[in-house]
């Protein structure tokens, strides 16, 4: 019988008592939305997106940090923001200091002032210092 009621279908379709209208479309459901929004909503976005931010940072230095006690690379130099990509530029600041230091001078064979127990003694003291000698041994001192 609702076939013969032209007024019931007419009803199906048009908006109910009270302003209802069903949402069909991703356009009407994002202007339902911003229509109802609160009025600190996009303040509320703002200080999330600087709170993920402030995140990321602190994650990414605590990782540096991490990095650096294991390589001894300062923090402060090692870029990136993955721990591989820390680890990656610490290896490679490694590599260059390596490549970079000026190699140490080889050690001298003879150094002065030594000689062999066969050697003669050096030349003997001047008076004044054998005296003082001799004046440090009669004291005790030696």
């Amino acid at each position: 019988m609702a076939d013969d009621n032209p007024t019931a279908s007419a009803d199906a379709t048009a908006p109910a008592a009270g302003g209802f209208e069903p949402i069909t479309s991703k356009e009407a459901a994002d202007a339902y939305v911003a229509a109802h929004l609160p009025a600190d909503y996009e303040q509320a976005l703002s200080r999330a997106a600087e709170l993920e931010s402030k995140l990321a940072d602190s994650e990414r230095a605590r990782l540096a940090l991490q990095v650096s006690a294991s390589t001894g690379v300062p923090a402060e130099s090692l870029t990136g923001s993955t721990r591989e990509e820390l680890e990656a530029s610490a290896q490679a600041l490694l590599a260059w200091r390596d490549a970079t230091t000026p190699k140490k001078p080889a050690p001298k064979l003879r150094q002065p002032g030594l000689r062999s127990g066969s050697s003669p003694q050096q030349d003997p003291p001047s008076p004044k210092a054998a005296a003082a000698a001799a004046l440090r041994r009669m004291r005790g001192a030696e």
